[in-house]
């Protein structure tokens, strides 16, 4: 062995970059079982570089020791004084552990691991933690407490379904323990009203205002709750259900507010509260209406910005409303011609037989000429499931936009795929990666399958991910075989139901 390797900071500098490869991982856990000397530094970084999920520090046990489907993680047996050894080896190197019912955690197996040790502090389990994701069901909510240490900054808990007991001793809990949260997400789409909840919420707030600059606090809190949330002096970036604005609104203060989501359930007038924000430092802008958006909607936005110079600033746009309701026309759409900087735009397309937008080829065209910077272009929604095309783009046209784009990765625009097979000529190597598909209308002859496969491959040959309507997903797999075939065995195609 070279005498390099035994030189702890070259050595570890080595790990971190060995990390940043594509079978990093691997890499890194074959180092471990070289040699003792190699051991400690290979698994600090194995462990303390990526998010684990805690099913994955579960399966270092004994095999025979535990189950695995695909949908249900199973302790057989309580584990023993060793074996809890062994994990801590582990454990204490994850700074970034995630825990999920939808990855197989449940109750069951938590207690199985817990219980037995009643008298052990888990929490020595987890000293370097500082992102910890707890996104469980309900019954697992009491076994939080051995995880959430007092050193961690970013915290995410799905409180969705809890009882009021549990969600209140769970906010408690975050309370005694968290003093430095710089990310705090407290997932909850049902309101709370109880005077003690909104208590909590305050105290929470109170212990972390000089750090807290990520917050998405559970929906409908009460005015000056609102009040206490917006004068925290670090938040970049906030999500906030807003059942009714505070009076006055004092988003003002926010200097470094950079993110903004906020839901709206009744119509308001935008002029002021968006005017409320003109001192802000505003990037990134998501407005979500559950409510048939205002005729002046769109003119309301336009004399915002232009009023408040963010034109210049805003980097990402998003407008999400009611599928049933919404409305998206292309004078709305229109008042980004003066967004320079925009770099993605996400407008939520409700396909409804009372609405229906349209999105035709002199629009790519404006707007690709309008924000040459993009990077992510979002018409979403679901697909049309009344057989209309909620645009008429085809080849030529995706052509002109990513040619005017030359950053533009992420496109999400619903059209008729059979425009892929054309006759004339065809633009090459476009930049896209990522490219979610909703199409209306598929042939069922492999033959024109085939060249659709064909057209998609020359079109956009650096696609890595299609999504795809679940309806034709098995044309979309023979689709997808063929590009397999087109492509460099190095170019990993992936494709998802939508």
């Amino acid at each position: 062995m070279h005498l390099v390797f035994l030189v702890n900071e070259i050595f570890r500098i080595i790990c971190d970059s060995i990390a940043e490869s594509d079978r990093g991982l691997a890499t890194l856990a074959a180092l471990a079982r070289t040699c003792r000397s190699l051991e400690g530094i290979s698994l600090d970084v194995l462990w303390g570089k990526q998010q684990v999920d805690f099913i994955n520090v579960l399966k270092t046990l004994p095999p025979n020791s535990w189950s695995y489907t695909r949908s249900s993680f199973s302790l057989n047996r309580p584990i023993s004084s060793n074996e809890l050894a062994r994990l801590r080896q582990y454990t204490t190197r994850v700074t970034d552990l995630h825990a999920h019912t939808e990855l197989g955690l449940n109750v069951r197996t938590l207690k199985t691991l817990i219980d037995p040790y009643e008298s052990f502090d888990w929490l020595t389990m987890w000293p370097k933690v500082k992102t910890l994701w707890w996104m469980t069901s309900p019954d697992q909510l009491q076994y939080l407490k051995h995880f959430l240490t007092f050193g961690v900054h970013n915290l995410k808990i799905n409180l969705e379904g809890a009882e009021d007991e549990d969600f209140q001793e769970t906010l408690r809990l975050v309370e005694s323990r968290c003093m430095n949260l710089e990310d705090l997400h407290l997932s909850d789409p049902e309101p709370r009203e109880s005077q003690e909840f909104q208590d909590t919420i305050r105290q929470i707030i109170y212990n972390n205002s000089l750090t807290l600059k990520l917050f998405y606090p559970p929906q409908d809190p009460s005015a000056p709750l609102v009040n206490d949330i917006l004068q925290l002096p670090a938040l970049q970036a906030l999500e906030l259900h807003i059942p009714q604005i505070p009076d006055p609104a004092p988003w003002s203060i926010l200097p470094s507010l950079e993110c903004l989501t906020f839901t709206l359930d009744e119509p308001l007038d935008m002029i002021d509260l968006l005017g409320t924000l003109r001192e802000s430092k505003l990037t990134h802008f998501t407005l979500i209406c559950r409510y048939p958006e205002p005729e002046d909607g769109p003119v309301a936005l336009a004399e915002f910005f232009e009023d408040t110079g963010l034109y210049d600033s805003v980097k990402a746009f998003s407008w999400i409303t009611d599928p049933d309701d919404g409305v998206l026309t292309w004078e709305f759409v229109s008042i980004f011609d003066s967004f320079a900087n925009l770099q993605a735009l996400h407008l939520e397309v409700p396909c409804n037989r009372s609405c229906h937008f349209r999105f035709r080829h002199n629009h790519v065209v404006e707007l690709s000429g309008w924000m040459p910077r993009l990077k992510e272009l979002n018409f979403g929604g679901s697909p049309c499931a009344y057989g209309g095309l909620t645009t008429d783009v085809g080849y030529h046209t995706l052509t002109v936009l990513t040619k005017n784009c030359p950053d533009l990765y992420l496109l999400a625009i619903h059209f008729n795929i059979r425009t892929f097979v054309p006759g004339g000529y065809m633009e090459p190597n476009l930049r896209v990666t990522l490219w979610d598909v909703g199409d209306t209308a598929l042939p069922n002859n492999p033959g024109s399958l085939t060249m659709i496969a064909l057209a998609v491959s020359k079109l956009f040959p650096k696609v890595t991910f299609i999504g795809v309507p679940e309806r034709n997903a098995t044309k979309w797999q023979v689709i997808h075989e063929e590009l397999q075939m087109f492509t460099l065995p190095a170019v990993h195609r992936q494709l998802d139901l939508m």
